[in-house]
């Protein structure tokens, strides 16, 4: 199996106020740095981007995403959050709702690596839980590699 490749700015005061969409971006910016911390280590690996998902989350909900994995192909699904976000889980469901693949570690940068055998490709979901967020909403992004 493989081994883990486990490699919002907030300023007080009206002087040093950020204004919304600067605010906005930073956050996006937060999440999709984390989720891209992997990037290098998996394209060293052999591994290409495929897709990108985001999305909010309020402290405790899981949202589910539909994923296309096709037999034969290895995919790596790395994701990412907010300043705000302390720890977000996936959970990667195969066709018949089995846990094929998951990661709970307390950290907001799951990843999670899943090889369809032949015969079972097709659509797979990814449960993105948001275990702690301390100001809700938080946003959060994860990032589809293949290989």
């Amino acid at each position: 199996m493989h081994t883990k490749l486990k490699l919002a700015l907030l300023l007080a005061g009206s002087a040093w106020a950020v204004s919304g969409a600067e605010a906005q971006s930073n956050y996006r910016q937060t999440a999709f740095a984390e989720s891209r911390s992997y990037g290098d280590s998996l394209a060293r690996d052999g591994y290409r981007h495929l897709q990108t998902y985001t999305g909010f989350l309020r402290d405790g909900q899981t949202a589910t995403a539909r994923l296309t994995l096709s037999a034969g192909t290895d995919y790596a699904i790395a994701g990412g959050c907010d300043d705000d976000c302390r720890d977000l889980d996936f959970a990667l469901r195969d066709l018949n709702g089995q846990r094929v693949e998951y990661d709970r570690d307390i950290d907001s940068r799951p990843l999670v690596f899943h090889s369809p055998g032949w015969g079972d490709g097709g659509t797979y979901s990814l449960d993105v839980s948001m275990a702690r967020c301390t100001s809700d909403p938080c946003f959060y992004v994860f990032q589809v590699y293949g290989r």
